[in-house]
């Protein structure tokens, strides 16, 4: 009987060791409680931002992923297309290994991923941040399971180019609020509810030709990034300390240059809606509805992100016909038929709209050749420019308004 007992004991003993490590080590070889860690990175691999020296906390999080098997990595290039030029899942052994082969298979995934980044170029000649932070943001999504731990880490200057947030269009002259409000309005905010935390390497920095923007600028740059990733929903946002060279050896695109140092955007200088093209004799706009609002989302962005601002359209004609109160009412029914596609298709508030009609009155900013003769089709054009310069109120000193 003792020795039934024994035997019975002895079964039960192993039986127990045997489960206990297929806890610890399952099939996979990967510790029951390793676990998966997923990371995206958004990288503006273009000429105009800097490359990278690996380090600190952008090195941290890479090898906090590549530590735990069965994680994912993706790379997204904020390029135009935002397109995903690697994705990884640094998978665990199929057998149980000793620790030093274990150590050796993370550091090849950490080499792995460190090329990844290195290799990325950009295909096209703008940058787009929202729509590759939205990208890889649904990455994460589709990557983690239950509460896994999500990361971001964003590579870039931080001057996008492209709609919503194109800077180009004056943004770095707003307030955080005034950026975040617009984009919360057009519904442009990603979800980042679900990433814990993001780290953003590199914001400010810049290679020729983009100037170099002020410390005050790149303050400015960072508070709106940071209310714009803490609006979608991280609350844990950093900013490493600067880890760029100071050349790019990235792709051949170079990217427009932003106007920094405080200086005044594009809608307060003198513009001509030149594009905008009417049925002859009539205020019917003929030119495609998407190029239309093509030519005037930027203005109308402007608008939204400065309510306090107006802009006047100033209507033109050619040298044709007599310059009576009939020819100047018709080109302010050209102006205002432009300031409907304001109000209508972007929601800008009337008000900040003036409009008023200039016929072929004689100013400075008509279109003339070379001999000072009048160039007739350019001059069948409204110009748009902020109400409060010197030259809007002279334009309408000399127009007509109703």
């Amino acid at each position: 009987m003792k020795m039934r007992f024994l035997i019975k004991l002895i079964i039960k003993i192993v039986a127990l060791v045997c489960l206990a490590s297929i806890v610890v080590f399952p099939m996979t070889g990967c510790p029951a409680n390793d676990k998966p860690q997923h990371l995206a990175v958004v990288y503006a691999a273009c000429q105009n931002n800097p490359s990278i020296s690996v380090g600190g906390q952008l090195y941290d999080a890479i090898t906090e992923t590549t530590d735990h098997f069965n994680s994912t990595m993706s790379v997204f290039v904020a390029d135009s297309s935002c397109y995903r030029s690697f994705y990884g899942k640094f998978s665990a052994p199929n057998k149980q290994l000793s620790d030093s082969r274990m150590k050796q298979i993370k550091k090849n995934y950490t080499r792995m991923a460190l090329n990844a980044i290195s290799e990325a170029k950009a295909q096209a000649d703008e940058v787009d941040l929202m729509g590759t932070i939205s990208q890889s943001s649904r990455q994460l999504l589709s990557d983690r399971k239950d509460n896994e731990e999500t990361t971001m880490i964003i590579i870039a200057s931080g001057l996008s180019t492209t709609a919503p947030l194109d800077f180009t269009c004056g943004y770095l002259n707003c307030t955080p609020d005034e950026v975040v409000n617009a984009l919360k309005e057009r519904d442009c905010l990603p979800d980042l509810s679900f990433v814990n935390k993001i780290i953003w390497v590199g914001c400010g920095d810049v290679t020729a030709p983009q100037e170099k923007p002020s410390a005050s600028d790149i303050k400015n740059l960072k508070a709106i990034w940071k209310g714009i990733l803490e609006a979608s929903g991280c609350k844990n946002v950093t900013f490493a300390p600067d880890l760029t060279e100071n050349e790019s050896r990235h792709s051949e695109y170079a990217v427009k240059t932003i106007e920094v140092n405080g200086e005044l955007p594009d809608p307060l200088k003198i513009h001509y809606m030149s594009s905008i093209e009417f049925r002859s004799f009539t205020t019917e706009i003929v030119t495609a509805p998407e190029e239309v609002k093509n030519t005037i989302s930027p203005y109308a962005d402007y608008l939204k992100l400065h309510r306090n601002r107006c802009i006047l359209l100033a209507g033109m004609t050619d040298h044709y016909g007599n310059n009576d109160r009939n020819n100047l009412l018709f080109s302010l029914k050209r102006a205002d038929a432009i300031k409907k596609v304001f109000v209508d298709d972007f929601n800008i508030d009337p008000a900040q709209i003036i409009t008023c009609g200039l016929g072929y009155t004689d100013h400075p900013w008509r279109f003339r050749d070379e001999n000072g003769n009048e160039l007739h089709s350019a001059n069948r054009s409204t110009i748009i420019i902020d109400a409060d310069t010197e030259e809007a109120k002279h334009l309408l000193s000399i127009g007509i308004r109703e």
